[in-house]
């Protein structure tokens, strides 16, 4: 399991941190991942979700292999599918 903390003050998008840590895991650059965001959530309204909703709110799905939760506090955890 990866679990990644992102910056309180970052400017980083939550979807470019989502594959920069499922990157980190696989121990490649974030350019050479091989999935596309695209196909498993879409970015922009991911990012809106994490921006406008409500304190407490949690997003989870799947990306191949790998169970993605997004909280609206930043946290990002990245666990294998059981």
């Amino acid at each position: 399991m990866t679990e990644h903390e992102a910056e309180t003050f970052s400017n980083t998008p939550n979807s470019i941190q989502i594959v920069e840590t499922i990157a980190e895991q696989d121990g490649r650059d974030p350019t050479e991942v091989d999935f596309t965001l695209n196909d498993h959530v879409d970015p922009d309204a991911l990012n809106s979700l994490l921006e406008t909703g409500s304190e407490g709110l949690v997003v989870t799905f799947t990306i191949d292999d790998k169970v993605v939760t997004v909280a609206k506090d930043g946290t990002i955890e990245i666990t294998d599918e059981e």
